[in-house]
């Protein structure tokens, strides 16, 4: 084993996105479900949660937490998983632990507090005898928001004692994403255009509905900005599911005289919507239509994750 320094580490971020409908019943339809990674380590290093090898005092990736938003008679629940492994990581024998709590937006728990403990011989945490396999499942309820993990170490499993908590939040229901895209004489934004792009962001923003569809919004201006000739503006939406397949396509365009970009000629109002099971990902296109043909474009992609 190699002695880690002295630190407190929580890493969450998104690295995959799973959107599916769940063939149950009519009444139950499956939602987005969202790996949150997660890896923590305690202060005195002793104890670690995450997955695969361990290597030079941490493992070698994290650990993860799933949530899993399911439609049930037009009221939506959620279901968390916490998968990875318990590392007992010291120069000698001990225990490890691990806290599981399942809990509503405000700390709250839900359900009993789940434990998973072992005691291994130590020195060395990639060895099968100092790791445990860990994969919780709470029970689904419509207030569950926050998984709280607790990471303790002892010298006997009626002797350990909680070292650090960490918490992963699920993702949120709606996000909403303001942006604005500024490609030469072609943009996309909001409100007013100055300065040679949009003064402010357009909207584009991802729902979960309580019948377990997906509503993707898209909202803002599309410009032609160009001093000193027409042509024509165009903005492809792309309404696609978590592995980018396009489920539907909308298209707007803006045939300029060019001049002052915040010309009623120099510009449109975009005001897009889709509801769809499987919808998770839009995508935008801007660039400029030359000869038939789709030019000089910029693309941007935005989806649900965790926060």
């Amino acid at each position: 084993m190699v002695r880690r320094r002295s630190t407190r580490k929580l890493v969450a971020s998104v690295t995959a996105i799973a959107l599916s409908l769940l063939a149950l019943s009519p009444s139950v339809l499956g939602a987005v479900a969202a790996n949150c990674n997660y890896r923590d380590t305690i202060s005195n290093g002793e104890v670690d949660f995450g997955s695969g090898g361990h290597s030079f005092g941490n493992p070698a990736t994290n650990g993860i937490v799933t949530w899993t938003f399911t439609s049930v008679n037009g009221a939506l629940v959620v279901t968390a998983r916490v998968l990875g492994t318990l590392y007992l990581d010291k120069l000698g024998s001990g225990c490890a632990g691990l806290k599981i709590n399942f809990q509503d937006s405000a700390g709250n728990n839900l359900q009993n507090t789940q434990i998973r403990s072992f005691c291994g011989p130590g020195f060395d945490a990639d060895a099968a005898s100092n790791q445990r396999a860990i994969d919780v499942t709470s029970v689904a309820s419509g207030q569950l928001g926050n998984v709280q993990l607790t990471l303790g170490s002892g010298n006997t499993l009626t002797t350990i004692v909680d070292r650090h908590t960490g918490s992963v939040r699920a993702p949120s229901r709606t996000q909403r994403f303001w942006d604005r895209i500024n490609n030469g004489n072609t943009d996309f934004g909001f409100n007013s255009h100055s300065g040679g792009g949009p003064a402010s962001d357009a909207l584009i923003e991802l729902s979960l509905l309580n019948d377990g569809r997906v509503s993707g919004f898209v909202n803002g201006v599309l410009y032609w900005d160009d001093l000193f000739g027409g042509g024509t503006s165009r903005l492809v939406t792309d309404f696609q599911n978590s592995n980018g397949t396009t489920l539907v396509t909308r298209t707007n365009e803006i045939t300029g005289t060019g001049g002052n970009a915040n010309d009623a000629v120099n510009k449109t109002l975009v005001f897009q919507r889709v509801n769809n099971a499987s919808l998770f990902k839009i995508r935008l296109r801007v660039g400029r239509v030359s000869n038939g043909s789709f030019v000089n474009v910029v693309s941007r992609t935005y989806s649900f994750g965790c926060r």
